[in-house]
């Protein structure tokens, strides 16, 4: 029994200095280090208990978490790049247009999720007949290149459709649209002056 209470009186100490090493290299990380370089050193130190990492290491504020943008629900262009970045707009807004038509193939090995969401009646249906289009890739390339839509059928489960508009007005409200989201967080707000050369400049 003493033997217990010696051996478990020492793994305390030792849960307590760990806690307390992390604690200290988190603080250093956050006041000197770059935020995207948390994770990379967190990494190679012992976590005697995850609470620790979640109390003190916080997000940067001004970064976006990629982790919950709805990409499944987005138009995915070149889904297999190296980089990746996010676009979000209205349906019928000039940047959008111009984006897919012309700057998403000068970009140098990224992949594109372009998620649309609607401000008025008229961009609810006519997004919703691309959405529910066989090709919705295509059907997008089309209505930009041409302001045409094939499909007439609005009838398709608009589920992704729904929580993509959702996620934009609880998470980026304070934003203007368009913006682009980089992946490592960053974000460009009210966009419309961007292109393809000076996104890979950033790239």
């Amino acid at each position: 029994n003493n033997v217990d209470k010696i051996l478990n009186k020492q793994q305390s100490s030792k849960s307590i200095k760990t806690e307390a090493s992390i604690a200290k290299v988190i603080n250093k990380i956050m006041t000197s280090a770059p935020t995207e370089s948390i994770n990379k050193i967190l990494a190679s130190q012992p976590i005697a208990n995850t609470k620790v990492i979640e109390s003190v290491a916080v997000i940067d504020p001004n970064k976006i978490n990629v982790s919950l943008i709805p990409t499944d629900f987005a138009f995915t262009f070149n889904p297999s790049a190296k980089h990746k970045i996010t676009v979000i707009g209205n349906l019928e807004n000039n940047f959008i247009q111009r984006f897919v038509n012309n700057d998403i193939e000068q970009l140098k090995d990224t992949t594109v999720y372009l998620l649309i969401v609607s401000s008025n009646q008229d961009e609810v249906e006519k997004l919703s007949q691309i959405y529910c289009s066989p090709n919705k890739l295509a059907a997008i390339n089309t209505f930009y290149s041409s302001n045409q839509i094939e499909n007439q059928n609005k009838n398709c489960n608009k589920d992704g459709l729904n929580y993509t508009q959702s996620y934009v007005e609880n998470n980026l409200s304070k934003y203007q649209l368009p913006v682009i989201i980089f992946e490592d967080g960053n974000i460009v707000n009210n966009s419309m002056n961007a292109n393809a050369a000076l996104i890979n400049q950033y790239l």
